[in-house]
């Protein structure tokens, strides 16, 4: 009998190719229903957001991580300090609004 079985070769060759072909169609299939529940279904992406967000936790994440990708972009040199939990709100730190002045135009 010689080292090279042909039948085994083409059993492992099918087994390898119906695995292959299972993983790419549960992918596929994934994807398809991801899509459809969450970025084609509105009211579902709504409902989603509103029900993240009403969380304190949740929106206190979400602005951080903003902020620091606002200020961490190219041409901004220094950030404002964050305002302390006590602080009277959220603004309490920065400092007024400039006025513009009479004759200068914007």
């Amino acid at each position: 009998m010689s080292g090279t079985d042909p039948v085994g070769r083409r059993r492992r060759l099918v087994v390898w190719g119906a695995l292959g072909l299972a993983l790419v169609l549960l992918l596929a299939g994934s994807l398809t229903l991801w899509v459809k529940r969450q970025a084609l279904d509105t009211n579902n992406w709504v409902d989603t957001s509103a029900t993240l967000l009403e969380n304190e936790d949740v929106r206190a994440a979400v602005a951080a991580e903003l902020v620091d990708g606002l200020f961490s972009g190219p041409g901004v040199e220094t950030r404002p300090p964050r305002a302390g939990g006590g602080s009277g709100g959220s603004m309490g730190s920065l400092p007024p609004p400039e006025r513009p002045r009479p004759g200068v135009s914007a």
